[in-house]
């Protein structure tokens, strides 16, 4: 766990978005150590609508996630929905929002990270971000008076590696035959970030 944090900051990042998990402490406690920041989403049940009875034990599981990890200084931002997996209402989405920040307002609440996307039942208006989804991407959302403007996910750059995909030709966003272009168009990729960071003022991108 220590060596998996120590190469991302090696390749230069500062953040993790732990997404879909949640990792056991020591992997906190390295990233405490190691000064990386973490954004943690609450795993999700699926990707459709959560059915009725599911719901209070979604909101439980959110509230107990937090109280169990927010002594660890590297978590920055609470994650509730993703994408609009298991989101039922647009409205509950605000108010679970508020009930995070409420519970613990020394962090960022990303309410709903890529709400442009997929299932997605749209921006409820809470939170302290608002968060695009753009594959290849970047986003280019732009902020508000009350929210930041971050570019939750983009890139998608995979490279294919003979006898060692996963699958037949291997599955991103956009495939590459070798390094020479997975290094451009991620470069280029994250030019384009600056430029929107420049531009239209996101302050994040995942």
């Amino acid at each position: 766990m220590r060596f998996d944090l120590e190469q991302h900051k090696a390749l230069g990042f500062n953040t993790v978005r732990k997404h879909i998990k949640v990792e056991p402490d020591r992997w906190f406690y390295w990233a405490d150590k190691l000064g990386l920041m973490v954004w943690q989403d609450m795993p999700s049940s699926k990707t459709d609508a959560m059915p009725e009875p599911w719901r209070a034990q979604f909101k439980a599981e959110l509230r107990e996630m937090i109280e169990e990890h927010k002594g660890f200084t590297s978590i920055t931002a609470w994650v509730p929905f993703n994408e609009g997996w298991g989101e039922w209402n647009r409205e509950e989405t605000g108010q679970i929002a508020d009930a995070v920040k409420a519970q613990d307002p020394s962090r960022l609440v990303n309410a709903h990270s890529g709400v442009n996307c997929c299932n997605s039942k749209g921006d409820s208006g809470r939170g302290d971000m608002v968060d695009h989804h753009a594959y290849l991407g970047p986003a280019t959302p732009s902020p508000d008076e009350n929210r930041v403007a971050v570019d939750g996910e983009h890139g998608g750059f995979g490279l294919k590696t003979p006898d060692h995909m996963w699958f037949g030709d291997g599955f991103a966003y956009e495939m590459t035959p070798d390094k020479a272009p997975l290094t451009r168009r991620y470069v280029e990729n994250q030019r384009d970030v600056i430029r929107s960071a420049n531009t239209c003022g996101i302050s994040a991108s995942v």
